[in-house]
């Protein structure tokens, strides 16, 4: 009895240890997570691969190696669609929209927090940065629910709404400025504008 409960249960097992076989970090995909963030990825444990997670050019490939050996494994990927380096929201990369001062090729950075810098890649190109306060916010919050800016005269302050956690950001030249509680309205936690 004992013996024929192994032989039932053991092509159950066996499937299931090969269907865990199936999800090995080499086989799974580095993707954003949408609800999160289409600007901004937390880096996975298995990442980098060496077969999926750098570029196919040679050059390039050299110098992200080196990047990672100087600086270690980034805690976020950023992908940066824009010229002016903005957070873009998901309406903007909707299909068929057109992307006002879209790169040909998003630039791709990884950025760490405790270190508080970035590092960018375009093409062959490599430089540092500081880590801006908005991009840190995106790390922390995801994507803003909206975006607002507001001509000030001499400066243009910009406004990220979460409305899931009732916080307005403001900044000004990608610096945060000033931080805003607002009451969460029901079913604030699903509102995009």
């Amino acid at each position: 009895m004992f013996i024929r409960r192994i032989l039932v249960l053991l092509p159950i097992v066996v499937a299931v240890l090969l269907g865990c076989g199936s999800r090995k970090p080499e086989k799974k995909p580095l993707a954003m997570d949408p609800e999160f963030s289409l600007n901004v990825m937390p880096v996975p444990d298995f990442w980098p691969r060496d077969k999926f997670d750098w570029p196919e050019d040679e050059e390039a490939r050299r110098i992200r190696k080196e990047a990672w050996g100087t600086h270690g494994t980034p805690d976020f990927i950023r992908f940066v669609y824009t010229f002016d380096n903005r957070i873009v929201r998901s309406l903007e990369l909707a299909e068929g929209m057109v992307l006002s001062g879209a790169r040909p090729k998003p630039a791709q950075e990884w950025i760490y927090i405790a270190d508080g810098k970035t590092v960018r890649f375009e093409g062959r190109k490599v430089h540092e940065e500081k880590l801006t306060d908005d991009v840190k916010t995106v790390c922390t919050y995801g994507d803003p629910m909206a975006i607002k800016e507001f001509d000030m005269g001499d400066y243009v302050q910009t406004s990220f709404y979460y409305y899931n956690v009732g916080k307005e950001f403001v900044f000004v030249d990608r610096r945060l400025t000033d931080t805003r509680m607002f009451a969460i309205a029901p079913g604030a936690e699903n509102m995009r504008e």
